[in-house]
């Protein structure tokens, strides 16, 4: 299966087209004779915001790749739903029919490559010119690496930024975080903004929703993880700090499920929110209107002052 007509079997695309025309490269640097290639692609955004060129960017990608290699045809099953595409990919796996080059959610990429899917692109990478991990951004690149291989290649980034209520903090007499601000400052302002405005014995105003003890252990610099990437270890004081803050910062915390509801009434001060979001929603005229009755932005997620900046968000 990993070494069927072509060499198979990659995580594809990238913004533009660019960096699919580099992997379909890496697939095709050996075709010899008429030969086929084949995509595996979603129609729709993996981030449940609204897209409308996806397509545009891979007819671009084969655009640049046929340049390259005249005698391969490419061919790709358009039109499958971004929450169907997962199921397809599996059957494609079970019945040995996996595409030649394939866009894969992020958290398929370790079951994948544990079960023989993915092709070892190691020796591809250091024979081509045209492509390699400097291409990238380093943190992206980093998440396809598999036992310290590369076994995908990145096509988008989704980083995480966080929702911040501009009104809601000034109604409050607060200012909007500096870029710099600590878990720290993340739950002293939360337990300030928390309030129970009806006196009914439950909060009616949060201080942040959807945020979970990982984005506080990630804030942290915690590595729960081996280099190997086989071992997690929960011990020390570090982790239990930071079970203990995420104790407290529950108190001051909406309920996911209102995520919504909470945001566009202006009821919650902090909210984490991908790029694909913001860049979605944000309140310029041109944009769909949402959480439009109150001024907001995005600014970093918080962050402990000594720690290693690595990627927060999702990759494909």
């Amino acid at each position: 299966m990993r070494t069927g007509q072509v060499k198979r079997s990659v995580l594809g695309l990238a913004v533009a087209g660019l960096c699919l025309s580099m992997v379909m490269n890496l697939c095709g640097c050996t075709l010899t004779g008429r030969r086929t290639l084949r995509l595996g692609i979603y129609a729709g955004s993996p981030w449940q915001v609204h897209e409308s060129s996806g397509y545009e960017y891979i007819d671009e990608a084969i655009a640049r790749f046929k340049a390259n290699h005249p005698m391969v045809d490419v061919v790709y099953e358009s039109g499958i739903r971004i929450n169907d595409y997962t199921q397809w990919l599996d059957d494609a796996v079970v019945m040995g029919e996996v595409p030649d080059v394939f866009v894969m959610p992020d958290e398929k990429f370790g079951e994948y490559a544990s079960l023989g899917v993915l092709k070892n692109l190691d020796s591809y990478l250091r024979q081509d010119d045209s492509c390699s991990e400097s291409d990238f951004f380093p943190a992206a690149v980093q998440s396809g690496k598999y036992q310290y291989s590369q076994y995908a290649l990145p096509y988008m980034m989704n980083p995480r930024l966080m929702f911040v209520n501009v009104s809601l903090l000034k109604e409050e007499g607060l200012n909007v975080p500096e870029e710099s601000w600590t878990p720290e400052q993340f739950l002293a302002l939360c337990r300030q903004l928390t309030r129970d405005l009806n006196h009914d014995g439950t909060p009616d105003q949060y201080g942040v929703v959807d945020y979970d003890w990982l984005d506080l252990a990630e804030a942290s610099g915690l590595d729960l993880f081996s280099d190997d990437g086989h071992n997690v270890d929960l011990r020390g004081d570090q982790v239990r700090k930071v079970t203990e803050t995420y104790r407290q910062l529950t108190e001051f915390m909406g309920s996911q499920t209102e995520r919504e509801v909470l945001m566009e009434a202006g009821r919650v001060a902090f909210a984490p929110m991908s790029y694909a979001e913001f860049i979605t929603y944000n309140p310029w005229p041109w944009k769909v209107k949402k959480y439009s009755g109150f001024d907001w932005i995005c600014i970093s997620l918080p962050q402990a002052s000594d720690r290693t900046i690595r990627y927060a968000g999702d990759s494909l």
